[in-house]
């Protein structure tokens, strides 16, 4: 299938009165984005990728809150790219919510949270190449297959920042039969910057679990209050 020219949604493929659906191009996955982050409710909805997906590069927004199951199907989707400022759950995903995510491997990711660019943002921020945040629900047989995956807090404030190879952090749900060889870091953030915790797999975990997992790549962490690396 072609790339992704960074524009086009297609929503053609939805409809309400279905429960499953095949996702066989990029346009239809940056569609399923406008669906969920436009409200509509995926809960008890199968997402499945039928192909190989391409996003070149081109600026993703994460997809918010999902509450369905995406089934990756085993196959891959390349190139995604999310740099974003002052964003507080950033990846593939902003939020898996109660919903499932399994078999899928993501290839060569740049996720990049500019946390602190903004000296009014005072929020956690969450990133993972797969999903900024896992609140309930389960990831699976899921890979960061190389990539990057960042946070830079630069303006003292009175949160932190979770980075993981996969997800940022869980509070729920569990994270399993999964890996990682991405590359992650919380590069420029500032001395007095508290609670800055990296994780190969998983940013933080204030709740559920993690098990079966690997990671792999290069891991970074500097200055910040208590520092926690996993």
């Amino acid at each position: 299938t072609a790339a992704w020219d960074g524009s086009t949604r297609d929503t053609s493929w939805y409809d309400a009165g279905k429960s499953s659906f095949s996702l066989t191009t990029p346009a239809q996955l940056a569609g399923l984005a406008d669906l969920v982050n436009g409200g509509k409710d995926f809960s008890g909805v199968t997402i499945a990728l039928g192909r190989d997906l391409d996003l070149a590069g081109k600026s993703w927004t994460p997809i918010n809150n999902f509450a369905g199951t995406f089934d990756g199907g085993g196959h891959t989707i390349r190139g995604l790219y999310v740099h974003e400022k002052s964003a507080e759950k950033i990846g593939l995903f902003g939020t898996v919510k109660g919903g499932t995510v399994h078999s899928l491997r993501l290839q060569d990711a740049d996720v990049y949270c500019d946390a602190g660019y903004d000296a009014d943002f005072e929020r956690l921020a969450r990133t993972g190449s797969l999903a900024g945040s896992l609140e309930g629900g389960a990831v699976y047989d899921c890979w960061a297959d190389g990539g990057t995956v960042r946070v830079n807090r630069v303006a003292s404030c009175g949160q932190g920042d979770y980075v993981g190879g996969l997800v940022g952090q869980i509070t729920g749900g569990t994270v399993y039969n999964c890996a990682s060889s991405a590359a992650v870091s919380n590069g420029e953030s500032i001395s007095d910057a508290p609670n800055q915790k990296a994780g190969g797999i998983v940013g933080q975990a204030a709740g559920g679990s993690v098990e079966n997992c690997y990671a792999a790549g290069a891991m970074n962490i500097t200055n910040g209050q208590s520092p926690m690396v996993g």
